[in-house]
């Protein structure tokens, strides 16, 4: 069963770590408010974070990245989006959890 991680905390608060203990193959990563900085943080959790990035799907929403004035970033492996898809993602996903 597909899971729609939706992270919202700075990847350094520790919910980075839980969340990526939890991620399946088969689920999605939505990066929200403070947690966009996992894209440019050089975080603990890195590696893990680099493996879980190349396996599956990495959202982050468009206008949180710009309040953070990360929107220069070169994402290779993820997708940004803006509230609509937001909103269909989390009608395609039947299950979702917010870090």
């Amino acid at each position: 069963m597909a899971i729609l991680h939706l992270l919202q905390q700075h990847p350094k608060d520790g919910n980075l770590t839980a969340c990526l203990r939890c991620c399946g193959s088969s689920d999605a990563i939505v990066l929200l408010e403070d947690a966009v900085y996992a894209l440019s943080d050089d975080t603990e959790n890195n590696q893990r974070w680099r493996t879980i990035v190349n396996n599956m799907p990495i959202y982050a929403l468009k206008p949180h990245l710009h309040e953070r004035g990360l929107q220069r970033l070169r994402l290779r492996n993820h997708k940004i989006i803006d509230m609509a898809a937001l909103v269909d993602l989390t009608a395609t996903y039947s299950n979702s959890i917010s870090w």
